[in-house]
């Protein structure tokens, strides 16, 4: 028997995805400064990069583990730094993550001659074992052997096994003391839940107790089995359980409708709602799918939603219906969005082309194609501002604006500037971002800049705009203070002969148009719509549209980065180029598309 692949896989995801919020990671440190809002912990560096909550952080640098047997894994291998940004355990591990509430991090192995610690998870055609072991991480970042005092995977299997002994081969429970089976040959038969377990013959359901009474008879569609709460340890919860919270009642489905039982498998809500049958499987789609104790409902075309006793929390009279975390989410004949809380309160107004989530006390919704967040009393928290979200965890968010991500916390405030090709998670301490492909990591250096007020502008309807100043490092992009550049903050805008020089990339991606560099022909391409404008370094004529123009001050390299005129590329894409002498800032505006 080999190692099985679906099981690797298994494990991988169970021990690596088990946690995600973390705190202080350090590393390749930007140099600070006292107009920065932020800087490098750990330089985007690494394939992948997951925040814990113990002070540590797994990276990888992509490269495939190799299990015992030479075959190359379908997951990469992880290490362990600190919040030092020290690598403290090397990129030599598997799977990391917890395991039983400890922090481990675990890998396949031989089993060696008289080694008896680790979990058995397959063999070679030569009968060598192959053994999963773990190793403890302690709090400072040392490694300690985990003995595990039984076969964690056999236990494993083990819950899904009821109080009786299952016979396999004859599909049979027996009882533990006379041996004698209880149950005729179904095919098949749930966990025990208080006494009672979901047995199936054919393609029809039903109900039986332990002595093999019939409680509802086999004639339904499909009936949802409670967990046996006795095959679990103390700290853990049927995941069903947690994600859907009812452990009240379950769904019972027949001829197209359904309704609920309890556990003593008696009807709490009668076969009143409609679903569809799945004509490939066979199988009953669309009944009582709760999440967070809502599910949604349809009755003659209608949808609404209900809670776990069947409550109606949101009416049956609307075109679609779905459960968010809590909420009842509901379109209505207008296609605009609405949602209901679990006491059937409407706390988000029918105005709304969508809702995205519900954070605990917040509510992404979108207005006008743009991202936003209301209160439970359905008044506007933060602008509808953004391209996307992925949510609040905890007390921040991420956001998307002109194809960059940062993060904002519940009042709106931009706390990680929105710089990032993409963000994963943020701590208030540090934050996962990714630059270029890679992952790394950086962290808020002041929320409150003196010397950038200068850059203060408010959001402009329709009018887009970048404000930046001679010698800063930061600019206002769009209202949201911003680096001009994540690499280099010698990166800044310059007075040469008179004339103000700005980084035309950060300029041009702000006004989203293309930038192109040839660095043979030292030649800077902008392209906006139907306009072409291309630059020479060194070289005081341009060309728009193919046509030559002369330029008072040619385009330089500073830093690595190409820096030509405010003005004359304003005035040859249609923006407004205004300048504030007293501040040295120059304004550039565009009326948005």
């Amino acid at each position: 028997m080999g190692i099985s692949k679906h099981l690797l896989r298994f494990l991988a995801f169970v021990i690596i995805i088990a946690s995600f919020n973390a705190c202080g990671i350090t590393g390749l440190t930007q140099s600070s400064g006292t107009d920065k809002l932020w800087e490098w912990v750990a330089y985007p560096q690494y394939a992948d990069a997951i925040l814990f909550d113990n002070s540590f952080a797994a990276v990888s640098y992509g490269e495939p583990a190799i299990l015992p047997n030479g075959e190359l894994a379908d997951f990469p291998l992880y290490g362990l730094v600190d919040e030092n940004g020290e690598l403290v355990v090397p990129i030599d591990y598997h799977w990391i993550g917890m395991q039983d509430g400890i922090f481990k991090v675990s890998k396949t192995v031989f089993r060696e001659d008289g080694d008896i610690v680790g979990n058995n998870i397959g063999w070679l055609a030569d009968g060598t074992p192959i053994i999963s072991k773990s190793w403890i991480v302690n709090a400072d970042g040392s490694l300690t052997l985990d003995s595990p005092n039984e076969n964690r995977f056999d236990w494993y299997w083990e819950t899904f096994v009821p109080n009786s002994y299952f016979d396999n081969n004859e599909r049979n429970i027996k009882d533990k003391t006379t041996n004698e089976v209880l149950i005729p040959k179904y095919d098949q038969i749930t966990p025990f839940s208080e006494g009672y377990a979901v047995v199936q013959k054919g393609t029809v359901c039903g109900l039986i107790d332990s002595k093999n009474n019939i409680v509802i008879p086999l004639e339904y569609d499909s009936i949802a089995s409670f967990t046996d709460s006795q095959c679990l340890s103390a700290d853990q919860t049927p995941e069903w359980e947690r994600i859907s919270k009812n452990s009240v009642t379950r769904s019972i489905s027949k001829d197209g409708k359904w309704g609920l039982i309890n556990r003593k498998g008696e009807f709490v809500v009668d076969l009143i709602y409609d679903y569809d049958l799945d004509e490939e499987y066979g199988h009953a789609i669309g009944v009582a799918n709760f999440y967070n104790g809502l599910a949604p409902v349809r009755q003659n075309g209608k949808c609404g939603a209900i809670d776990t006793m069947g409550k109606i929390v949101a009416p049956i009279e609307y075109q679609a219906c779905s459960t968010l975390s809590g909420l009842a989410s509901v379109i209505s004949d207008n296609g605009l969005y609405g949602a209901y809380d679990s006491s059937g309160k409407l706390v988000v107004p029918y105005e709304y082309e969508a809702i995205l989530g519900f954070y605990s006390d917040i509510i992404a919704v979108v207005k006008d194609e743009k991202v936003g967040f209301v209160n439970m009393d359905g008044d506007l928290a933060i602008e509808n501002i953004f391209d996307s979200t992925n949510g609040f965890r905890g007390d921040f968010a991420s956001v998307s604006r002109n194809g960059k991500w940062g993060f904002i916390n519940k009042s709106g405030e931009v706390v990680m500037p929105i710089v990032f090709d993409y963000v994963r998670d943020f701590t208030e301490v540090i934050a996962t971002v990714q630059v270029n492909g890679k992952w790394g990591f950086a962290r808020p250096v002041s929320d409150d800049i003196e010397s950038n007020s200068v850059l203060e502008k408010e959001e402009m309807d329709d009018v887009m705009f970048v404000n930046l100043q001679i010698d800063n490092p930061i600019a206002n992009s769009n209202a949201i203070l911003t680096p001009i550049d994540v690499e280099d903050d010698k990166v800044v805008p310059i007075i040469d002969n008179g004339r103000t020089l700005v980084p035309i990339r950060f300029v041009s991606e702000n006004f989203n148009c293309d930038v192109e560099w040839d660095d043979i022909g030292k030649r800077v391409t902008i392209v906006k719509g139907d306009t072409v404008i291309e630059l020479y370094i060194g070289e005081n004529q341009a060309y728009v549209n193919g046509e030559a123009v002369e330029i008072d001050v040619a385009p330089v390299i500073r830093n690595g980065r190409t820096l030509i005129p405010a003005r004359f590329i304003g005035e040859n894409m249609g923006y407004s180029v205004d300048w504030r002498g007293t501040d040295r800032v120059v304004e550039i505006e565009q009326e948005s598309d």
